[in-house]
């Protein structure tokens, strides 16, 4: 079997070739006068190969490829012909004589499916619909195959390097049964990697590329780029923009280290809230928000007023619940770096900006007497709320991770973790699973809430948790939410607290 397509139009010249054998089918496209680009398929039976093969070329054919060069101009011709000498035309056979001899079962197949694409063309009676029909096939043309567009791909690797990560993302469409399913594998560069699917079942091609389009923008979104050196740069829209700006990141400690930072003057006390963490930087009459991963993110319309409302430019170090943010740190004043100062002056410099306390910008109360932390760490837990932050008063703002502790760390009253979702059960319920570096391991089933949306399967959550069981399931577990700021690579199964013997 072997085919050889055009396509031309006032926008487009361009081929599509398909050659199969054996088990095997190789299809190169790309621009008239050009070697193109070619990929191979190999599958486990000649009749599946064949049977692709069809389905392929069969699609190609509905879009408005033809076979030879003659048959465009008959397409495109504006010449008041006869129907009768129209019909004649498009009664020429594609497959030669000498083709037609030797031809197949398969290939019957398909000069069966052309002549319904001749027999359609057969129906215009006149001039006028034989307009109307070219240009539905340029319509159906404007959306090609993802082989044949660059930003739409069969296949497309994504990396990422950064916060001391070197990752990859592969993402794929294969051919299943009548249909077609989205893959994708994910892990360290180098390293075996884990994989999945995004569809339950096969879905059409379009579906498909639907799918794999939105996994791909979300990636990107997180930093992901096309580029090896995984290195985050401007995209084309504003909310994939790296910002350039990151935050300080906290380690937690043990509730037996609490004593130490509750009784030392050099730290501070202050509620960890159970938010969204998030950057204000306005600009002149320029607000933007950005994410945890110092990527450029959507702010709502009412944080992004309020924020003009003030005189100063600056950089807000804070977490969002709905319409509220709660700012906590600074760490740029009027263009100013203020990074180095200690954090007491910063805060201070904080409390000067946000003088006026308001239902919009609440400002994270900072408490530093033993006796005061005392107090705080007592009402936040009879409140139950999330836990504690403890702050270096002396210490700079240090964007990222420390490898150990640091100048500011945490302590949270439950356990929470970030975890995949396995299947979506009956009765509002989903199983969660995390990877143990070689596999996935399930731990245990949560209840969505009514008033949360049930997550899909494969989506990345948040839930809180007593304790959990070596190799068995989280006790108590709480859905807290969506995680749409992290990916696979976060459902760790080291993340887990263990109940002590």
């Amino acid at each position: 079997m072997n085919h050889k397509l055009i396509f031309r139009d006032d926008k487009s010249d361009k081929f599509w070739n398909i050659e199969t054998s054996g088990n095997s089918f190789t299809v190169t496209y790309g621009k008239t006068g050009t070697a193109g680009t070619s990929q191979t398929k190999t599958f486990e039976t000649e009749e599946t190969c064949i049977k692709e093969a069809r389905k392929l070329l069969s699609e190609k054919l509905k879009k408005g490829y033809i076979e030879g060069n003659d048959r465009t101009e008959k397409l495109t011709s504006n010449n008041d012909k006869k129907h009768k000498s129209n019909q004649q035309e498009a009664d020429k056979i594609v497959i030669s004589k000498s083709e037609e001899k030797t031809k197949s079962a398969p290939q019957k197949v398909i000069e069966e499916s052309e002549n319904e694409i001749k027999q359609s063309s057969q129906t215009s009676a006149n001039k006028k619909e034989n307009l109307k029909q070219n240009s539905q096939t340029q319509e159906q043309n404007s959306n090609p195959l993802p082989s044949e567009n660059s930003t739409e791909l069969n296949k497309i690797s994504l990396y990422y390097q950064g916060d001391g990560s070197d990752k990859v993302y592969h993402v794929n469409i294969d051919p299943e049964g009548d249909g077609y399913v989205v893959h994708f594998a994910f892990g360290r560069r180098g390293s075996s990697l884990q994989t999945g699917t995004k569809t339950s079942k096969p879905v059409s091609y379009e579906a498909a590329q639907k799918i794999m389009r939105q996994l791909v923008n979300s990636k990107m979104a997180k930093g992901y780029t096309e580029i090896e050196s995984g290195t985050p740069y401007l995209h084309s829209t504003k909310e994939e923009r790296v910002s350039g700006v990151h935050c300080q990141l906290l380690n937690p400690i043990d509730e037996e280290e609490l004593s130490t930072y509750v009784e030392d003057d050099q730290y501070g006390a202050q509620e960890k809230l159970d938010g969204n963490r998030m950057m204000i930087r306005k600009i002149g009459d320029n607000v933007e928000g950005i994410n945890r991963k110092g990527l450029i993110i959507a702010i709502s319309q009412i944080l992004h007023d309020h924020s003009l409302s003030f005189s100063e430019d600056f950089i807000l170090d804070g977490e969002v619940i709905g319409d509220v943010f709660f700012p906590f740190d600074i760490f740029s004043k009027d263009g100013k770096d203020i990074q180095h100062l200690p954090y007491q002056e910063r805060y201070a410099i904080l409390e000067s900006i946000l003088k006026d306390q308001d239902e919009i910008f609440h400002i994270v109360k900072l408490v530093k007497s033993t006796k005061g932390k005392k107090v705080l760490l007592e009402e936040l837990r009879e409140k139950q709320k999330e836990g504690i932050v403890f702050k270096d008063l002396n210490a700079p703002y240090k964007a990222g991770r420390p490898s150990s502790k640091g100048s500011q760390i945490k302590f949270k009253f439950y356990e929470t973790a970030t975890v995949s979702v396995e299947t979506v059960n009956l009765k509002r319920s989903v199983s969660m699973r995390l990877y143990n570096g070689n596999e996935w391991v399930s731990v245990g089933n949560v209840t969505i809430p009514v008033n949360f949306a049930i997550p899909k399967e494969n989506d990345i959550i948040e839930v809180r948790y007593l304790y959990a069981y070596k190799g068995g399931s989280l006790y108590q577990p709480t859905y807290l939410g969506a995680r749409t700021d992290a990916d696979e690579n976060d459902c760790d199964l080291k993340q887990l607290k263990y109940k002590n013997a």
